[in-house]
């Protein structure tokens, strides 16, 4: 994928946070993607609450962009959803659209356009899945048919043997039944059971 801004292709990675609250922290994660030449990184479960819709906030070079993490019920800080990119790929950033506390959206112009979707998944047994999942299909709906679509997230689900040759779990879980369900029917490409690797880094 290349943006028309800048002239090398894009790392794009995922991490799931944790929690990244902390200055240092989010520190940290900024200097490990400039180690790495990561350029666009998917940041997931970051724990960051705000009063905004959503933040932009300069860590060094990358910039860290998210949605506000929510209280649970022992107002604990959980959730939060966003992304950290390189200053280079800045000018790129169309625009930039919180669909709701577990989705984001992020439109980079380029040739083609890309369109990264960031998700947080409900974790299994949880009665809000299926909303999640058609959350997620109309949010897809808006994104034009011509645009490079990545779908980043963490889906929180075991994908079995039925769902690609290259799977870490024999079986799929109710959630990971509803992922393949949500694939098939947008004709989406589930990329890490895409390529054999080694048991171990599964």
């Amino acid at each position: 994928m290349k943006l028309l801004s800048c002239k090398q292709h894009i790392n794009v990675a995922i991490h799931n946070a944790r929690t990244i609250w902390l200055e240092s922290k989010q520190q940290e994660l900024a200097h490990n993607c400039k180690t790495q030449k990561i350029k666009v990184l998917r940041v997931v479960d970051h724990k960051i609450v705000h009063d905004e819709l959503f933040l932009f906030k300069d860590t060094e070079s990358p910039i860290l962009i998210t949605t506000s993490a929510w209280r649970n019920i022992n107002n604990s800080a959980s959730g939060g959803v966003g992304l950290m990119i390189d200053k280079s790929i800045k000018s790129s950033l169309s625009y930039v659209k919180p669909w709701n506390k577990r989705i984001f959206i992020a439109q980079f112009n380029g040739n083609p356009v890309v369109t990264i979707i960031v998700h947080y998944s409900p974790v299994e047994g949880s009665n809000e899945a299926e909303e999640h999942y058609e959350n997620l299909s109309t949010a897809i709906s808006e994104v034009p048919k011509h645009n490079l679509l990545l779908i980043v997230g963490d889906y929180n689900a075991h994908l079995g043997k039925d769902a690609g040759k290259y799977t870490f779990h024999d079986k799929s879980n109710e959630n990971g039944n509803l992922m393949k369900d949500f694939v098939q029917v947008k004709d989406l490409i589930v990329t890490n059971n895409y390529f054999q690797i080694k048991q171990r880094k599964r």
